[in-house]
């Protein structure tokens, strides 16, 4: 109720229908700083309750009054507390499956929570948090991706359904997913090395080799490393932290519902472009596009169930060298492998 009167008179002001003095807003502001659960870190109702350990889209709500999307306080006097405990609290609200036989008013909400609790996790938690709770948050990101395209990716479209169990993609579904993507990081350089490290800080190199013909044991050090999703293969070694270019082709080395964002974005655009639907009900057709804009990947050949020895081997002649390296499903680049021709 609180959290809603709040964005009731920002959306007051914003629109010019009416203005509320500085002492008002400063006397709401103090009374969520004062009304801050230190158990959970979300906020206690009007009477003093926190019933389930609060609600999560309003506790989002009231967040960004302290601080900004990159952590930062607003207000000196009034910073914002209980970083950890919040996330500890909005992991365990995420970790709720979908109700069974749920409603599409249901699904909605659950679609909308999950947003709602990664964004407030990766956007305004994050700067402030331990890296034990950065841990325990990036594996339940693993999990919350995964579950996206188990649950809702269309191989035959390229394309993402907003309701589980649907036949067909729509601009909600793919919409939805596009945004999950972004805000864990895997569609922005800047945001990856935000949430994860640079690169020199997460790959792990595994040598450079000099070698007259690429054999399947060249590759068991890049294949047997854990938590590999898919294989990027370079003629050169990327440069400034640039993994979506120079890239000559990619391989999945085990069974994966998760795509390489090389492998998906292609498919993605191609679909949204080519769509009769204009509108969804949460967004648009442009609006996806636009999103999108910033992502430039050109498609490159998939492998799926064999590991591309000859073309990998082809590559290494034709060049002199040939790079590596694994993603995981949060498409962060964790290993790296080299080659040189004997």
């Amino acid at each position: 109720m609180m959290a809603s009167c709040y964005h009731s008179f920002n959306e007051l002001e914003r629109n010019n229908l009416y203005h509320f003095t500085p002492e008002w807003k400063q006397a709401l502001l103090e009374w969520f700083y004062n009304n801050q659960d230190s158990r959970t870190g979300y906020w206690l109702n009007s009477t003093g309750e926190l019933l389930n350990e609060g609600d999560l889209s309003p506790t989002y709500k009231l967040v960004t009054l302290f601080v900004d999307e990159q952590g930062k306080n607003i207000h000196s006097e009034f910073p914002l507390r209980y970083k950890d405990e919040m996330l500890l609290t909005t992991l365990r609200k995420l970790s709720k499956p979908l109700p069974e036989n749920a409603g599409m008013a249901e699904i909605h909400e659950w679609q909308l929570t999950r947003y709602h609790g990664i964004k407030l996790l990766t956007y305004y938690l994050w700067d402030g948090v331990t890296p034990e709770s950065r841990r325990t948050a990036r594996t339940f990101m693993e999990d919350i991706v995964k579950s996206k395209f188990a649950m809702f990716y269309l191989e035959n479209e390229g394309a993402f359904a907003y309701y589980p169990g649907s036949k067909a993609a729509t601009l909600d579904g793919t919409g939805d997913a596009v945004s999950l993507l972004d805000v864990v990081g895997v569609l922005s350089n800047d945001r990856q090395n935000y949430l994860w490290g640079t690169p020199d800080q997460r790959i792990t190199d595994l040598g450079s080799y000099e070698v007259s013909d690429l054999r399947e044991s060249d590759l068991a050090a890049i294949l047997n490393s854990p938590e590999i999703n898919s294989l990027r293969f370079y003629k050169t070694a990327p440069v400034s932290g640039n993994f979506t270019t120079g890239v000559v082709f990619l391989c999945y080395p085990g069974e994966t519902q998760v795509l390489d964002i090389m492998d998906l974005m292609p498919k993605v655009k191609q679909w949204v472009n080519m769509t009769p639907q204009t509108m969804g009900n949460w967004t648009s057709k442009e609006a996806i596009l636009e999103e999108l804009e910033t992502v430039q990947m050109e498609p490159v050949p998939v492998f799926k169930g064999e590991l591309p020895l000859t073309p990998a081997d082809e590559t290494l002649r034709n060049h002199g060298e040939l790079t590596v390296i694994g993603f995981d499903v949060l498409q962060v680049p964790r290993y790296k492998l080299s080659f040189t021709l004997h």
